[in-house]
């Protein structure tokens, strides 16, 4: 699933970049806190999937500026 795939990709740039001791590390998780809701919306609610797939996609967006 992208939403799975964008998740494991987001916790491994954050790990990398802590292990370097990069800061500033705070758009990655922000955008791996939107694609937890982006889950847990798609699991308790009948979402519209292509919404919350647009919504996955603008996170990683910002997370990769």
């Amino acid at each position: 699933m992208l939403i799975e795939t964008a998740g494991l990709f987001l916790r491994e740039r954050v790990t990398e970049r802590c292990a370097a001791g990069e800061r500033g590390v705070g758009a990655e998780l922000d955008a791996f806190r939107e694609l937890l809701a982006c889950r847990k919306t798609l699991v308790q609610r009948n979402a519209n999937p292509q919404m919350i797939a647009e919504r996955a996609l603008l996170a990683l967006h910002g997370a990769l500026r």
